[in-house]
């Protein structure tokens, strides 16, 4: 996130948000806080401007470019934001050293660890708007992160008892020959205004997709005493997921202190994974789980401004399917329908321009 908002130019922010009484209209799970970038409007660019930068360190003088870009030509504005960073080895050099001291016992754990981590890193993040006429108005927005990393070194545990005696020891060989993330989403909008100021009907559609994978291979040596039996782990691990979003919003002013907003949301997100793990001439663990969950939402949500005083109320309704199915048979399949009332409401006071009082209720869920 960091390197996404130092590579927006200033001038193209207007202010920046912090929305923590969000309403009825969002996931009552998971969402605490919304933070807005309001980006400034009415700005004519005749052609395309931006920043594009590279740099090195002394370290590793793989280049490490960055862009950023804006258009707005008539109807049609594009952004790009993308950067790429490779790490080294000389980058990525770690070590560390930790003692656990037990009070009762007065046993002490001591362990060191050192390694690298090398690799590369890259995002990227699309935006792009139509404007058909004063009243139509298509969006679309596509971003992505991914890294894939080889992370190796050597690790060292001791556990010793009051008096000072070493009670176990061993040393170990860690090596990730792949450590990869990867995920991308996207998000279509058609937004329709009417006649009436401020009333607009919004239809999107959001896809949200993640995969992770990693190798992972310990060998164990200079054992003494040692509290595990085998002398080499190696393990696989494969996650996918992918989420559908499909919502509708409709925003319509009563009057001038009244507006109502109602809407309806159907998620479905589908997660996989996939694990082997084997202690080398012990035994060896496989998981395969699949987890579904489909959600259906409809909220409704009325809010009041009289000068400096705003009142809001809302409830939300959440249907949830839930299955998970263990096709490797290690536990049984289930599945759950779930119920939620979701009220939230919140009253405020903003004496001026840069300050403001909130009361606010909310309710969350965790499925």
């Amino acid at each position: 996130p960091k390197e996404v908002l130092s590579s927006i130019p200033a001038s193209m922010i207007k202010s920046i948000e912090v929305i923590t009484e969000h309403g009825a209209k969002y996931d009552a799970e998971g969402v605490g806080a919304i933070i807005n970038i309001v980006t400034t409007d009415n700005t004519v660019i005749k052609g395309v401007m931006g920043n594009i930068g590279v740099s090195s360190s002394t370290t590793s003088l793989v280049p490490k470019p960055n862009v950023w870009l804006s258009s707005q030509i008539d109807k049609v504005t594009f952004s790009l934001n993308a950067a790429y960073n490779h790490m080294s080895s000389e980058d990525t050099k770690n070590s560390s050293e930790t003692i656990y001291k037990y009070k009762e016992s007065g046993t002490e754990l001591y362990g060191t660890s050192k390694g690298t981590n090398p690799g590369g890193l890259m995002w990227l993040s699309t935006e792009a708007s139509y404007e058909m006429d004063s009243l139509i108005l298509f969006t679309a927005e596509f971003g992505g992160y991914y890294y894939d990393v080889n992370a190796k070194g050597t690790q060292t545990v001791q556990m010793s008892d009051a008096m000072g005696n070493r009670m176990y020891y061993y040393a170990s060989d860690y090596n990730y020959p792949s450590f990869r993330y990867f995920d991308f989403s996207g998000n279509l909008n058609y937004q329709r205004l009417t006649k009436r100021k401020g009333e607009a009907i919004t239809l999107s559609y959001m896809l949200s997709t993640t995969n992770q994978a990693r190798e992972q291979h310990i060998s164990y040596y200079d054992m003494v005493n040692a509290p595990i039996n085998y002398t080499e782990n190696i393990s696989n691990f494969d996650l996918s997921f992918i989420e559908h979003t499909f919502q509708a919003d409709w925003t319509r002013p009563l009057n001038k202190t009244n507006t109502l907003d109602v809407g309806a949301r159907y998620i479905l997100r589908d997660n996989n994974s996939k694990t082997n793990q084997e202690y080398v001439g012990v035994r060896s663990i496989h998981s395969d789980l699949s987890h579904i969950t489909n959600v259906a939402a409809l909220y409704a949500d009325y809010r009041l401004n009289i000068g400096k005083w705003g009142a809001r109320a809302g409830m939300r309704y959440e249907y949830s399917h839930l299955k998970a199915e263990y096709k490797d048979g290690s536990n049984p399949d289930f599945s759950r329908n779930l119920n939620d009332w979701v009220p939230s409401a919140s009253l405020s006071w903003r004496p001026n321009a840069i300050n403001s009082f909130t009361l606010n209720y909310a309710t969350r869920i965790n499925r």
